[in-house]
């Protein structure tokens, strides 16, 4: 896969090193020391689910205009933003904040990538490879994931402030690392196709074909209500280990494993 550092490449590292956090196993203990109660931990979640909702179609608009490569590079530098701010947050509001740049930020790179690999693809007359590319950059994705649980069991081995902050510092320099790879994207010459329209007419045509369609809605609903309960019961996670006595060293094995 490596043999030419193409597109598929770069998106493969981009996708592991966007998704090295160090810091995940012990989020809801983080929260917890910045006076968050369970309430307002589990909103954070739905706030970037509401976001990534919302911005679909505005910033779908925006990268259909600029490009997929920069979409993607807009995608990480909110990220980015967010991880560095993360830092700094000492309250509930703050941390909204954050969500909100993540949701507009995960908003932008929905879609992009898949279509920059397509295309890459296809202009090198591989397109029947998708499949296996999709594979191998949902793999990176996922080990990035691992990894990133299994390394926080040895960086945050006691939940100190300077454990703590130390992991937030090196996921800021993993999300740092794919920023700078997605400056060598290079954006395919193939043109994909689209129709102008008003962005109130999509807006307008979208909520149209949700209120016509019933199996459209099951599936939004289904998804509204599914996607976020995961993230709330992986929230939950931490607190009873820390009431069962259980050492810190033993968050990021168990949340890698269940990865």
């Amino acid at each position: 896969m490596f043999k030419k550092f193409d597109n598929v490449s770069k998106i493969s590292l981009i996708s592991f090193f966007s998704s090295l956090y160090f810091y995940l196993p012990i989020l809801t203990i983080y929260y917890q020391q910045k006076s968050l109660n369970f309430v307002q931990i589990n909103s954070l979640w739905g706030i970037i689910t509401g976001t990534i909702f919302l911005a679909e179609i505005p910033t779908g608009l925006i990268a259909d205009k600029i490009g997929r490569k920069f979409s993607i590079i807009i995608s990480l530098s909110l990220q980015l933003i967010g991880e560095i701010l993360f830092l700094f947050a000492q309250n509930y509001l703050f941390f909204i904040i954050i969500s909100i740049i993540a949701g507009i930020g995960f908003a932008f790179q929905s879609g992009c990538s898949q279509a920059l690999v397509y295309d890459t693809l296809k202009e090198q007359k591989r397109e029947k490879e998708m499949k296996k590319a999709a594979g191998s950059i949902g793999s990176f994705f996922q080990a990035g994931h691992v990894l990133g649980a299994l390394a926080s069991s040895f960086i945050v081995s006691q939940i100190t402030q300077t454990r703590i902050v130390l992991a937030i510092l090196l996921t800021v320099v993993s999300v740092g690392i794919s920023l700078l790879i997605s400056l060598l994207l290079k954006e395919p010459k193939i043109k994909y196709e689209h129709t102008e329209k008003n962005p109130l007419e999509i807006i307008s045509q979208s909520f149209s074909l949700i209120k016509q369609n019933s199996s459209l809605k099951k599936i939004i609903l289904l998804g509204i209500f599914t996607t976020p309960f995961a993230g709330y019961l992986r929230n939950f996670h931490p607190p009873y280990f820390q009431l069962a006595g259980i050492s810190p060293y033993w968050l990021g094995l168990t949340l890698g494993q269940g990865e």
